[in-house]
């Protein structure tokens, strides 16, 4: 099972090695087409070196 835990605040980025994002945009949800599935999903991955979850705007 995968467990999923969900922040309203900011966390230590070190201790993030993967983030999903679950974003509207003009009043609809954003979703990726998986290419090798045939799925639906929130955009999302791992933070790799030199990145941050952080956004900025």
């Amino acid at each position: 099972m995968v467990e999923i835990n969900l922040y309203d605040y900011i966390i230590d980025n070190g201790k993030l090695i993967f983030v999903d994002i679950i974003a509207k945009y003009r009043g609809q949800w954003v979703l990726c087409k998986r290419e090798n599935r045939d799925t639906w999903e929130c955009p999302g991955g791992h933070i790799d070196k030199g990145e941050t979850s952080l956004l900025i705007s």
